[in-house]
């Protein structure tokens, strides 16, 4: 909710795109933006001149009646409004090239469209001119933490904490084809800018620096830190489409190297692969689909893994992780999971520790899914518990995105969400701002998150594992490891160090002794 000050903040931008003439002002929005747009109406004296909101029919309008208000379509509505003011805060772009089109079709459309969101002030501009030439001075010698000079000495009764692992850090022939010669995540990564002053870009890495993961050098040092700190294994993602593997060298690098001393196990990220990073519908690169003969193949491509003395295991079953079950059907994933199972047990003489992550909304009985458990994965599922909000001060532009504020979520412990399944685990955050890959398209910058609160999420859900676990079960997720154009990692920055490493292991030494 914003108040009294940041509805005067936006007002005032309001009073300097001169809105004040305007004797009939619409907005163009109905949701969270929109209510930004009208209270900050209310503080230049402008609600009189008010006369609704504008909706596209094709949009979902869920909170239309936020206010009691008329709601206008465009075409009832152009010729009596002096300016349409852009209600969103996603898809204000969309909205102004829809009413410049308006504008061209319809000569007698004198309305003025005015972009508050996309706004800066001169001072505003200023201010992140200096932002930029201090980041280079100050960003480091503030936040960062140096290595330890302990390393973590692991006790039997140690909570064991996974960390998501990314290995999109080498060339592979479907990326230079459909996004570049050359491309790897780093390309993602070292393009990224500040969106905003105050803003956290670009994520560089400090220790094992920007890394090809064809080098076994860069596997053996990212196991000696991760172990250095207390992360007991890594959870490879593994993208597997119907017998075509992707990213799949530097798993394959490290089964084959038995030196490589850590534990690990696979997610399998079972979504459509597109050069959109939404894993939607559109730009498809590799659609996700299971046809007949796919479950006995990918249990075949599994066993490499499965088998190898490292796997990650609870109760002596290998744990396997399917990151979005809900991309099928109910039927379709009891059945696959039960000829998966039945495989499995030919081959090895043991059954699978199934995991569903809660992805994409997913949190039913993960049982009547034909799975053991539900794992959770940040930042997944905790949109209902922050707040899009704007920042204040200058933005820039031509971002496109969204911004939400987690400083409540942590503050009130909400991560320790429930779950629709009797045996969950859980997962903490490191942060999350996917700016590097969807700045122009649909990014999601969550502020609050620091190595504090990352230490508090994790000591939370350590304890708790403790409680509601065996020994053999007690395990915890960290998100992640190397997701460095989602801003999420555990691995050393040039900001913070070694700091995010240091609060698993304080986290884990902290939580010892818990009864």
């Amino acid at each position: 909710m914003l108040d009294g000050n940041e509805s005067e903040y936006f007002g005032r931008k309001l009073a300097e795109l001169n809105v004040l003439n305007a004797k009939k002002v619409a907005i163009y929005g109905v949701g969270d933006g929109a209510k930004i747009v009208y209270k900050a109406l209310s503080t230049i004296i402008m609600q009189n001149a008010f006369v609704g909101f504008i909706e596209n029919d094709n949009i979902d309008v869920r909170n239309r009646c936020f206010l009691e208000k008329p709601i206008f379509h465009l075409d009832d509505c152009y010729s009596d409004i002096d300016v349409i003011i852009i209600g969103a805060l996603q898809s204000r772009k969309i909205i102004k090239k829809r009413l410049n089109d308006f504008k061209f079709n319809h000569l007698d459309a004198n309305f003025d469209i005015v972009d508050l969101f996309a706004y800066n002030t001169v001072e505003e501009e200023v201010e992140y001119v200096h932002y930029i030439e201090a980041k280079l001075i100050k960003e480091r010698a503030e936040t960062f933490i140096d290595i330890s000079k302990d390393s973590f000495q692991r006790k039997k009764d140690d909570t064991k904490v996974i960390a998501w692992y990314l290995p999109q850090y080498h060339r592979i022939p479907v990326n230079d084809k459909f996004l570049g010669k050359g491309f790897t995540e780093w390309t993602n990564t070292t393009q990224c800018l500040p969106i905003f002053t105050g803003h956290y870009q670009p994520h560089i890495p400090y220790d094992v620096g920007y890394y090809d993961l064809n080098n076994i050098e860069t596997l053996k040092r990212q196991i000696e830190l991760a172990k250095m700190y207390g992360i007991y294994g890594f959870c490879f993602h593994y993208y597997w489409f119907s017998g075509t593997r992707l990213m799949e060298k530097p798993l394959f690098k490290f089964i084959d190297n038995p030196d490589l001393d850590i534990k690990f196990c696979i997610n399998w990220a079972n979504e459509n692969w597109t050069s959109l990073w939404d894993a939607g519908n559109n730009e498809i690169i590799y659609k996700q689909e299971l046809h007949d003969g796919d479950c006995r193949k990918f249990a075949e491509d599994l066993l490499p893994f499965l088998s190898d003395k490292r796997y990650i295991k609870i109760n002596e079953k290998p744990v396997f992780v399917i990151y979005h079950a809900n991309i099928w059907n109910k039927d379709t994933v009891n059945k696959f999971l039960d000829e998966l199972r039945t495989w499995i047990k030919e081959k090895l003489g043991c059954d699978l520790y199934i995991l569903l992550t809660n992805a994409h909304g997913f949190d039913e009985n993960a049982k009547e899914w034909g799975a053991d458990a539900i794992v959770e994965f940040p930042p997944h599922a905790i949109n209902r518990f922050t707040k899009s909000y704007r920042p204040r001060g200058y933005i820039n532009p031509n971002f496109v995105g969204r911004f939400m504020d987690g400083v409540d979520f942590i503050k009130n412990r909400e991560y320790m969400m429930a779950h629709n399944t009797p045996i969950y685990y859980r997962s903490a955050l490191t942060s999350w701002d996917n700016t590097a890959r969807k700045a122009t398209t649909n990014a999601a910058v969550f502020t609050g998150f620091t190595p504090a609160t990352f230490k508090q999420w994790l000591i939370d859900i350590i304890t708790e594992s403790k409680k509601i676990h065996q020994s053999e079960e007690d395990y915890v997720f960290v998100n992640s490891w190397n997701e460095w154009a989602e801003g999420s990692h555990l691995e050393p920055d040039m900001k913070y160090g070694y700091a995010y490493l240091q609060a698993v292991k304080e986290a884990l030494e902290e939580c010892r002794g818990y009864e």
